[in-house]
C-alpha cells in the first residue's frame, strides 16, 4: 500500500491524466460536463450518464462509479504502476470501453 504524499501524488496524476484525455471530446460535444475539484472527476456525456472517479484517501484507492458498472475500487500496482482491480482489469481501459459503450464515443485513456 501507498504512503500518504506517494499516494495523493500517484492518484492525482491519474486523474489528471484521464482528464486530460477526455478534454478533446468534451470540447468536440461528447461531453456535456467535464470537472476535476478537489480529487474528483466528474464526467457527464450528453445522454446524461455520469461517471465519477475519485481519491479515496483511507484505502488508498481510487474509487469508479459508473452507470454501467456500478462501484468499483482500483488500487495502485507498483509492478504495472497502474491502478487495478483485484482481478487485475486495469482502470483506464475499463473506464474506455465504458465511456465509448454509453456515449458512444471514441476515447482512448
Amino acid at each position: 500500500m501507498l504512503d500518504e504524499p506517494h499516494f495523493n501524488a500517484a492518484a492525482d496524476a491519474m486523474l489528471t491524466h484521464l482528464f486530460d484525455q477526455m478534454e478533446d471530446a468534451f470540447d468536440n460535444g461528447t461531453f456535456e460536463e467535464l470537472e476535476l475539484i478537489d480529487g474528483i472527476l466528474r464526467i457527464e456525456d450528453t445522454r446524461g450518464n455520469v461517471w465519477i472517479i475519485s481519491k479515496h484517501q483511507a484505502s488508498r484507492q481510487i474509487w469508479l462509479a459508473s452507470p454501467t458498472l456500478g462501484g468499483l475500487h482500483f488500487s495502485f500496482d507498483h509492478a504495472s504502476q497502474n491502478w487495478l482491480l483485484p482481478d487485475g482489469r486495469d482502470l483506464k481501459p475499463l473506464l474506455s470501453d465504458d465511456i465509448n459503450h454509453c456515449a458512444n464515443a471514441y476515447i482512448v485513456l
